[in-house]
């Protein structure tokens, strides 16, 4: 199905509307002595589930061609393996992230592998976006710029990258959620976005080997 290109104009908006009406109220909340214990709790509650798998929706928005492209399907954010997303809509396929490695499956099974095992630049920047999934508050405070509002069951952060090779691609990251990270929303350069809406959480305590497999090379 086609998308006009008001409607598109109106998406723009609609998540601009949005994206700045968010920036305006959590700038006025630095991580700082009061906020920082519940940001930990936070994170502890996240690091605490090794393993997370749901479903995801995602939604990109390319501001210079007007387009919003949207895909769904289901995910798994493993502390040990690294992050999934299994596209089912609007084409089957997989990527897993892992630190060494983006390795992508087609629907046929056969596998595309960036490998960057020693590429300094590639691993810092796999550990810094992991770390925003599996809840290292550690690493978040070394490489963000932090903000932070709300309880440690109704949570918002941004995230501003310090690191100049992240920051020359994502502006900035909302994540929020409760006991679990329901939405991220990266904020990259030439106004495009891209959101991830979580749902149907589950916290296996192993993968399938089926699973695995796809964080194999």
């Amino acid at each position: 199905m086609k998308i006009s290109i008001k409607k598109l104009a109106a998406a723009l908006i609609f998540f601009s509307a949005i994206f700045s009406a968010s920036a305006q109220d959590i700038s006025e909340f630095p991580l700082d002595e009061k906020s920082k214990p519940v940001f930990e709790k936070v994170c502890q509650k996240i690091s605490d589930r090794p393993i997370v798998t749901g479903n995801f929706e995602q939604t990109k928005i390319l501001a210079k061609l007007q387009r919003q492209i949207k895909s769904s399907g289901t995910f798994i954010i493993s502390a040990e393996d690294g992050l999934l997303w299994k596209t089912t809509k609007p084409f089957p396929s997989a990527m897993a992230i892992t630190d060494s490695a983006i390795i992508q499956t087609s629907k046929s099974g056969n596998k595309s592998v960036l490998d960057s095992s020693g590429n300094e630049t590639f691993e810092k920047m796999s550990k810094i976006i992991s770390s925003v999934f599996k809840g290292d508050a550690k690493t978040l405070e070394e490489n963000f710029e932090i903000y932070f509002m709300g309880t440690s069951s109704n949570w918002t952060m941004e995230l501003l990258p310090l690191d100049e090779s992240l920051s020359a691609v994502i502006q900035s990251i909302f994540v929020a959620g409760d006991s679990t990270i329901k939405s991220v929303w990266l904020k990259e350069n030439e106004s495009n976005s891209v959101r991830y809406e979580f749902s149907a959480h589950n916290f296996p305590t192993a993968l399938s080997p089926e699973e695995k497999s796809y964080f194999s090379k």
